[in-house]
């Protein structure tokens, strides 16, 4: 059984259905005319009302909702679950006053009806809007978040011994490759079929998850069952549960007067006329058949709470992440600030913020890009010591110019210069090739500097000390212990020298 709750079983279960999801499309689209503008763009006005149905409710769903409206909910209540709900009385214009007035024109795209209308210019300026909207606005967002979900979940960098700026960037490549193929080569009902089949799985698998997590959720605070989790919540906080807002309610809660005003015409657009929910509404085989598929994605957004709300709030009460959370806050010395908004904190408090985030899913390797640079005096050493704490437990890699970081932090050191490895070991290791070489003089003639490495110089009250390394130290230079920062600049001054 323990294989079934393994990353593994969850890498083949994915890539078993994706292909399955290929192969049926494949399948339900052998044959069909793809050469005519109808039959490539509307599926050759053929789809039934249930394939209408799951496409336009996939076509709204992506990643950043599943990730957004479960956080948005965690921060607030039920009141994201207007998103969802509201959508329905949307889908019911589209039905009944928009979708007839489109197939009595004949339209094929929502473009051509605006030439049709008001004139080819309109046409262009329309269709260049909306690209550079999709291109800017929706897709980077809709390729990220689902690409940072498959990081999370499948961890890609370590697979691929890469950063996870490099995972998501590929993956991000990668979905937009398999998902633009089903478009190109199969038409709209490929996308349409696909849709469908991926639409059957998340209702399934969504409809899981609260249940799935009302259990775990009594199991860890002393109950049994799904019936126990609900009642937890219920009772632990009622107000988390509520759904209607205050009409001047602060975000992210969702003010009520919005679901009647600015949230309706946003539906209003996205389900009415935007050119990727109507297009699968035109391609249906009759008037009849477009109204169905409408009104039945109309009905299976009201169960989209389930999946895309509830979960947050379930999450929000988990002790286990309670205890995950409170415990990266404590780490990283944010109690005071865990209730304030980012814009709000200062330089280095964000920097912890981001280190929270790292460390919240306990893990094992942690990587930092010069962590402390831009930081005041204060915070640098606050992070330094937050470093020396994790790297008790877990390996810390940290990436600095900064020799004090990392005097403070690390017991094992490389450094590379201009590309190539001039030295690993223990910084103890470096400072003691350094000895004999690290000195100090009274600056008297500055030509007293030629074949030394000046690492500094002092104002006193009796004239300039320099800090210098060399191979060999002249008479008048006075041998001092090294500090680690001698010890590097004296590597890298040799190497000059080669």
């Amino acid at each position: 059984m323990a294989f079934f709750s393994s990353i593994a079983w969850t890498l083949i279960s994915f890539v078993l259905f994706t292909a399955l999801v290929a192969i049926v499309s494949s399948w339900k689209t052998r044959g069909d005319d793809l050469d005519s503008a109808e039959g490539y763009f509307l599926a050759g006005r053929g789809l039934p009302g249930i394939v209408i149905a799951g496409s336009l409710l996939l076509t709204n769903l992506s990643a950043e909702q599943l990730v957004g409206l479960n956080g948005q909910s965690w921060a607030s209540n039920m009141g994201p679950i207007a998103w969802e709900v509201g959508s329905m009385f949307t889908l019911l214009a589209l039905a009944y006053y928009f979708l007839p007035r489109y197939l009595k024109m004949g339209a094929m795209t929502i473009p051509s009806l605006m030439e049709v209308r008001y004139g080819k210019g309109t046409k262009t300026m329309f269709s260049l809007v909306i690209v550079v909207m999709y291109s800017i606005l929706n897709l980077p967002v809709i390729l990220y978040s689902g690409a940072v979900v498959f990081e999370q979940i499948f961890g890609i960098s370590g697979m691929l011994g890469v950063s996870k700026f490099q995972s998501v960037a590929i993956l991000c490549l990668i979905i937009g490759i398999i998902g633009g193929c089903y478009a190109i080569f199969g038409g709209l009902k490929a996308v349409a079929v696909s849709d469908t089949i991926n639409g059957i799985g998340l209702i399934i698998g969504g409809l899981m998850v609260p249940f799935i997590g009302f259990a775990v959720l009594a199991q860890q605070t002393g109950g049994s069952g799904v019936i126990d989790g609900i009642k937890y919540i219920v009772q632990a906080d009622p107000a988390k549960m509520n759904a209607v807002n205050a009409w001047n309610a602060a975000e992210p809660e969702v003010p009520w007067p919005l679901i009647i005003t600015g949230m309706f015409f946003n539906n209003l657009y996205w389900w009415c006329t935007n050119q990727s929910f109507v297009q699968r509404a035109l391609a249906a085989k009759s008037l009849k058949e477009g109204q169905k598929g409408a009104i039945f994605c109309g009905f299976l957004k009201c169960l989209g709470p389930l999946y895309l709300v509830i979960p947050g709030i379930i999450a929000f009460y988990l002790p286990s992440i309670q205890e995950a959370i409170a415990a990266a806050i404590q780490s990283t010395n944010l109690e005071e600030k865990q209730k304030a908004k980012i814009c709000t904190l200062s330089g280095g408090q964000r920097q912890r913020v981001g280190i929270a985030q790292a460390i919240l899913g306990n893990p094992h390797f942690l990587i930092f890009d010069e962590p402390t640079v831009g930081l005041d005096p204060e915070e640098r050493i606050s992070f330094r010591n937050l470093f020396s704490q994790m790297a008790q437990d877990r390996l810390v890699l940290l990436s600095t110019h900064i020799i004090e970081d990392v005097q403070s932090v690390c017991n094992q050191l490389i450094v590379i210069h201009q590309g190539r490895i001039r030295f690993a070991g223990t910084p103890a290791e470096l400072i003691a090739g350094a000895v004999g070489h690290v000195g100090v003089f009274w600056e008297k003639d500055r030509r007293q500097e030629v074949g030394l490495h000046i690492t500094s110089r002092v104002n006193t009250a009796q004239g300039i000390v320099c800090r210098a390394v060399a191979e060999e130290l002249p008479d008048f230079v006075e041998q001092v212990e090294p500090a680690l920062e001698d010890a590097y600049l004296y590597l890298i001054s040799r190497e000059a020298i080669q």
